[in-house]
């Protein structure tokens, strides 16, 4: 049976338990994979340009379904302009309070973030500080990892379970075989779900390193490509 819905794999899950008496947990199941893939799975079909808006000076609340950060990048001059922009470089917290703290309330255009987490909402910390006004509480840009839409009896499909449902099938089963203390499973389960995940984040990897050689062969500049992304994750 092929599996590309949220119905077909729990089909799939009862299957290869061989087990008819799960259909109650069965769902429990791919919620608690479905936690985890977000965790480990980073593809570029979960990439997206976010213009984020400023809640005080300085502070710019992120979505709510943020992964990790890719780059982030300021607008002094367009608002919410995808050209004319810079990096603004993440810092740990420590360090950023030590700069901020013996600065004197430097104020301009930033140049270091850090990440904040406060009742569940996570904030992008900005310094220097640029003053809020209603001319520029749009003009930082985030490349960002976005949380895969939930599957569940309303959502039965997203481009995951469509390229790689192994990764939906296997991720759910090792909560399965923990369920029912099948630990000689659990181990099979586990390697056939890293594999599976492994495999899906190479194929992203190898994608964007066709675009950058191709992109950069067309300049004529070295094909290289870089080790050092501006990523930022939480964990």
């Amino acid at each position: 049976m092929a599996i590309s819905t949220y119905d077909t794999l729990k089909s799939g899950i009862a299957d290869f338990l061989n087990r008819d008496d799960l259909t109650g947990v069965i769902p429990t199941f791919i919620d608690m994979a479905q936690g985890q893939i977000n965790r480990d799975v980073r593809h570029w079909k979960m990439e997206k340009q976010v213009n984020l808006t400023s809640v005080s000076a300085g502070a710019y609340s992120l979505p709510a379904d943020w992964l990790e950060t890719k780059d982030l990048k300021f607008a002094p001059d367009l608002i919410g302009a995808t050209n004319d922009t810079y990096t603004v470089e993440y810092i740990s917290q420590n360090t950023f309070d030590e700069r901020k703290q013996n600065s004197n309330a430097l104020t301009g255009d930033p140049k270091y973030y850090t990440l904040v987490a406060n009742a569940g909402v996570m904030y992008a910390y900005l310094f220097p500080i640029t003053e809020v006004t209603d001319d520029n509480v749009k003009n930082l840009l985030i490349l960002t990892y976005l949380a895969e839409n939930q599957l569940d009896e309303s959502n039965q499909t997203n481009w995951l379970i469509t390229d790689a449902s192994d990764v939906y099938l296997y991720g759910s089963l090792i909560h399965a075989a923990i369920y029912l203390k099948d630990d000689e499973r659990l181990a099979l389960f586990t390697q056939m779900y890293n594999a599976a995940v492994q495999r899906v984040n190479a194929s992203s990897d190898e994608s964007e390193y066709k675009h950058n050689r191709l992109r950069t062969r067309k300049l004529g500049l070295d094909t290289s490509r870089s080790k050092q992304p501006n990523h930022v994750r939480w964990s």
